[in-house]
C-alpha cells in the first residue's frame, strides 16, 4: 500500500529512532523497516482494505499485531523474533498516529471535492 510506504519514509527517522530504543542497530532498523512494510501491505492484498486499515489506525496495536506473520518478518530481516515483535510494539503507536493523521487529512480532502462538486449541489442545500 503507497501510503504505507510513504509514510514509513516520511519518518524513517522516527521509526528508526523508536527501533533504536528496543536495541535494533541502525543496520537492523534499516533491513526491518522495509520488511515490516511488506509485511503490513501483504495483509491488505488477500483481504478487506477497509477492515485491515481500523486494526492499523486502532489506538490498540494488539489487532495489527496478531495480524501480521512475525516469524517471516523476522526471518526477512534476519532478526531474532523476540527483537522482531519488540519493534513491532514500539513502531506500532507512531504509525497508527501517522496513518491517523494522513487519513483524516484523506478524508477532509475528499469532503472538500465531494461538497465542491456538482453531484452533489442538491444535497448541499439540506445540510449547509
Amino acid at each position: 500500500m503507497d501510503m504505507i510506504k510513504a509514510c514509513f519514509e516520511e519518518y524513517k527517522i522516527e521509526f528508526t529512532r523508536k527501533l533504536e530504543t528496543v536495541g535494533f542497530t541502525e543496520q537492523q532498523a534499516r533491513v526491518f523497516l522495509p520488511e515490516t512494510i511488506s509485511g503490513i501491505s501483504g495483509l491488505t492484498e488477500n483481504s478487506y482494505i477497509a477492515e485491515k486499515m481500523v486494526d492499523l489506525l486502532s489506538t490498540d496495536s494488539t489487532a495489527l499485531l496478531a495480524a501480521l506473520n512475525v516469524a517471516a518478518i523476522s526471518k526477512k530481516a534476519g532478526i531474532k523474533p523476540e527483537l522482531t515483535l519488540s519493534g513491532l510494539k514500539a513502531i506500532t503507536p507512531l504509525l497508527n498516529r501517522v496513518l491517523s493523521d494522513k487519513s483524516d487529512h484523506m478524508v477532509g480532502a475528499a469532503a472538500t471535492l465531494a461538497w465542491g462538486s456538482d453531484h452533489l449541489s442538491g444535497s448541499k442545500k439540506y445540510f449547509c
